[in-house]
């Protein structure tokens, strides 16, 4: 009787270790949930795709420096960094999870700070003359508007010429509500602005055409000394732009208070050549009006330079 019962057991004892199965270590090295807490207390839960932790910060919240995520990973799997670990909040930050059977993948933190879509409602300084609408290189312009991103480097504005290009412009001041530009790019014809604004953008069109500025300019240092010319000879006043669209010239003589004509010789685009007609009063001249005829940007007109400290002295 003994003899059968252990036989029975030694059975059973078979008859279990057969039964027992061997389970693979588990390959699986998913992030499943990767969330945090905003400035305001509420949840923020983060986009996986593509070996990325793509989380969202709301737009108008001070970006943290640093965040302490909560995180779930497939079963059996850990994570490295572990989760309730501070981590920055730039995008070197990864993480390493590691399966059961020894299996890693890497994802890598990416930061989107969300911003509000600026608002474009006007552009000052383009002029209008002869049905040409345009902004010289040399003048500013200024875009109303508001949301702005004021922060250094957040906000880009660009002139999209007329093959779609964005052409990049410089920001010389910036508010929530205005953005001063130097629209010091390249001429051509335009058909609108855009601005970027942290991760939002806004187009406003109007079409408009960069130029130089075309006006004849005497520049305020063409004359930093004192000089003596006689009658009828002539000298050089050297120091401006557009001066060969010149094309009359009166010196200023203190004394009488009045602008009295002299010989123009010749110009070039940045001088012009006078001769002092035999006759001509003698005396101080601090001061040179010059005279240009329209074109398709401008008026009839002119323009005068003074330079007090510097006279031109008439001697017989």
């Amino acid at each position: 009787m003994k003899s059968i019962y252990l036989y029975i057991s030694i059975f059973f004892l078979f008859s279990l270790d057969a039964c027992k199965k061997e389970y693979p270590a588990l390959p699986y090295t998913d992030i499943l949930s990767f969330s945090v807490t905003d400035a305001n207390g509420e949840p923020l839960k983060a986009v996986i795709e593509n070996n990325e932790i793509v989380l969202y910060w709301p737009a108008g919240q001070v970006v943290p420096q640093e965040i302490t995520p909560s995180i779930i990973v497939a079963d059996k799997a850990s994570i490295s960094p572990v989760a309730g670990t501070k981590v920055s909040f730039k995008e070197s930050v990864t993480y390493t999870v590691t399966a059961e059977d020894g299996t890693t993948n890497t994802y890598k933190l990416k930061p989107v700070v969300n911003s509000f879509i600026p608002m474009i409602k006007s552009l000052f300084g383009v002029r209008l003359y002869n049905t040409k609408s345009f902004v010289t290189t040399n003048s500013e312009v200024q875009l109303g508007g508001d949301l702005f991103n004021v922060e250094e480097g957040k906000t880009q504005v660009f002139f999209v010429n007329t093959s779609g290009q964005d052409v990049p412009v410089k920001i010389n001041n910036i508010t929530p509500i205005s953005v001063i530009l130097d629209p010091n790019v390249a001429v051509g014809n335009y058909q609108g602005v855009k601005v970027i604004s942290g991760n939002k953008s806004a187009l406003f069109n109007q079409t408009f055409e960069v130029i130089e500025d075309p006006k004849p300019m005497i520049l305020s240092n063409a004359i930093v000394a004192a000089s003596t010319v006689k009658r009828t000879t002539q000298f050089t006043v050297t120091g401006g732009m557009n001066l060969n669209k010149v094309n009359a010239v009166e010196l200023y003589n203190i004394a009488t208070d009045k602008f009295i004509a002299v010989n123009l010789k010749g110009t070039t685009a940045n001088s012009i050549t006078l001769e002092i007609p035999a006759g001509f009063p003698l005396g101080n001249y601090v001061g040179i009006s010059y005279a240009y005829p329209k074109s398709d940007y401008y008026r009839e007109g002119s323009d005068a330079r003074f330079f007090e400290d510097f006279p031109i002295t008439v001697i017989e």
